[in-house]
């Protein structure tokens, strides 16, 4: 998985939108369709988001965000603990993002839906 990921995030690197573009919709259908595979590689697709929330390229910035959703809604609880910061901080990032209000709204209502889960977990 690593490796297939590590590609993703190389190709993710060009210069060149469309290729952003096909490299996040492909990100997001490794992870709707074998998301629970990622396993080691979490720390590398949540830099990989972090990475397009500070490029602040709209239309990646959607995309990505779209990934994390799906992180956040299907695949917390097989997150690391390890990499409970860098979802945090990655989450955060999109909250700080002036590119589409909507995303930073929705980006503060994830952080408090990652904190409820957190904190029913402990119980």
């Amino acid at each position: 998985e690593r490796r297939v990921l590590a590609s993703y995030e190389e190709l993710y690197r060009c210069q060149w939108a469309d290729t952003k573009n096909n490299v996040l919709d492909g990100l997001y259908e490794v992870l709707q369709s074998c998301g629970e595979e990622v396993k080691a590689a979490w720390p590398m697709v949540l830099a990989m988001l972090k990475g397009v929330a500070q490029d602040m390229e709209a239309q990646q910035v959607q995309q990505a965000f779209m990934c994390l959703k799906l992180i956040r809604n299907d695949f917390l609880s097989a997150l690391p603990i390890e990499c409970l910061q860098l979802l945090l901080t990655t989450v955060g990032s999109f909250g700080l993002a002036d590119v589409d209000l909507n995303i930073s709204l929705t980006a503060i209502t994830l952080l408090w839906n990652i904190a409820d889960f957190f904190g029913r977990e402990r119980e």
